[in-house]
């Protein structure tokens, strides 16, 4: 697996976001700079991507959480398991390892950086 799953993950959504060419990665942190002076920097934890914006005379001018659950589709280990939507446990994607099935897809990654790129588009 991977050194560290929140980078991992970042990487994904970045690689599927319209602005995937002007993001760069400092530690977890992804950032990118716009032409009018903000930036965006993109956090990745356990239940969500955390987006700041950032003005470079007024700090953090706006902050907006973008949850899994409201981008991933909802996944089961069996037909009859309950269904949840993804998240990471630790140092994983909960139940990742033993079932590759509920891992998020190309669509859920997809998804969320749809969201998040419409964001930021309000801030460039």
């Amino acid at each position: 697996m991977n050194k560290n799953i929140y980078t991992e993950t970042l990487r994904k959504v970045v690689d599927k976001s319209e602005y995937k060419n002007g993001f760069h990665f400092v530690g977890t942190s992804a950032y990118i700079a716009f032409a009018n002076g903000n930036r965006a920097r993109l956090n990745c934890y356990d239940k969500e991507i955390s987006v700041s914006i950032i003005s470079k005379t007024d700090g953090i001018i706006d902050k907006l959480s973008f949850p899994y659950a409201n981008y991933f589709s909802a996944k089961q280990c069996s037909p009859n398991a309950p269904k949840w939507y993804p998240f990471i446990d630790g140092t994983t994607w909960y139940f990742g390892k033993m079932y590759a099935h509920v891992l998020p897809n190309t669509q859920d990654y997809m998804e969320l950086a749809n969201g998040i790129d419409e964001y930021i588009s309000m801030f460039r």
